[in-house]
């Protein structure tokens, strides 16, 4: 899975002025979706990987794990983030919903925190997108099912 989040973080400058600090989140991860399709899709997902801030003073990347669940075109779920700068460390708890199935996930999330070092502005509110980019799946690289079909003659002579 390949995925952007755009973190927005309200902050006051100098001049008591409300401003907004965009933070861009690339992901990188590896996923493992059991999808059930049929008529009313549904699918869950567990992944692993990393995010990258890229638009910050300093490196700062974020091992995960996490799951969530699709059915129809909701989907929801939590993932557990490492951020660090290889110098400090903040764990966050990040639930989310929002659309997708199989994988892709267009989402709202909303970061926990759970300790007090605060080098990253990952702090109120995310909104991402999530798209599966190959599939390594092995079972996909066979040749296709063949497709039978069988008709009775129900006509008598």
């Amino acid at each position: 899975l390949v995925g952007y989040q755009a973190s927005f973080d309200p902050k006051k400058d100098e001049d008591d002025h409300d401003i907004l600090k965009t933070v861009h989140i690339v992901e990188v991860s590896y996923s493992r979706i059991y999808d059930r399709g049929g008529r009313h899709p549904a699918s869950v997902n567990y992944f692993v990987g990393n995010d990258f801030i890229v638009n910050f003073k300093q490196f700062i990347i974020g091992p995960k794990f996490g799951v969530n669940f699709s059915a129809s075109a909701l989907t929801f779920g939590s993932e557990m983030i490492f951020y660090t700068d290889f110098e400090k460390f903040s764990p966050r708890l990040n639930p989310f919903i929002g659309l997708g199935v199989n994988g892709f996930k267009l989402f709202i999330s909303f970061p926990i925190k759970f300790s007090k070092t605060e080098f990253t502005p990952v702090n109120t509110l995310n909104l991402g997108v999530t798209l599966p980019v190959f599939n390594a799946n092995k079972k996909s690289l066979k040749q296709p099912r063949k497709i039978s079909f069988n008709f009775k003659n129900n006509f008598k002579e």
